[in-house]
């Protein structure tokens, strides 16, 4: 179930510099709720999935992650060795925030990352980046005029 969700127009879009696409707030339960990457080769862009509450889980390459609150994960969503879905074993509803974002330097820069850190990180909610997405929650259903600078800003591959 989407509880909000947020558009961005990028304002002269810089190659080099991430554009956004959009941000939104969703809460699933249940085994339905699955994206594998192997599935969605025709998409060029890259996710940042923060939970709020619950658990969700992600697996790439180096196995199976439990995504609970207070992390997320960074995914170019047609990398072929990812998925990320509800458990099942779940017993609460996963309630989490996205943001995707394109750009080819911008998915070097995902993949440079993931490569180095990992694909799932441990971020404070009240920490400036996700109180930043979370702001958002007051445009929903908006498009939001944004300049590349502020994309770049907002973008969890690029701050």
């Amino acid at each position: 179930m989407n509880l909000w969700q947020t558009y961005f127009r990028t304002q002269q879009p810089v190659p080099s510099f991430p554009i956004l696409r959009v941000i939104c707030s969703e809460r699933v339960f249940g085994s339905q709720y699955e994206h594998h990457g192997r599935f969605r080769q025709g998409e060029r862009q890259a996710v940042f999935k923060y939970t709020l509450q619950g658990e969700g889980r992600f697996r790439d390459a180096s196995g199976e992650h439990r995504v609970p609150a207070g992390s997320g994960f960074l995914v170019e969503i047609r990398d072929p060795a990812t998925s990320y879905y509800y458990p099942k074993d779940g017993t609460e509803p996963w309630t989490f925030v996205w943001i995707a974002f394109m750009g080819e330097h911008c998915m070097q820069q995902v993949r440079d990352i993931v490569a180095r850190y990992g694909a799932v990180f441990s971020i404070p909610e009240q920490g400036p980046i996700m109180r930043r997405f979370l702001e958002f929650r007051r445009d929903d259903g908006r498009h939001v005029t944004v300049t590349a600078a502020q994309g770049a800003e907002m973008s969890p591959a690029c701050s």
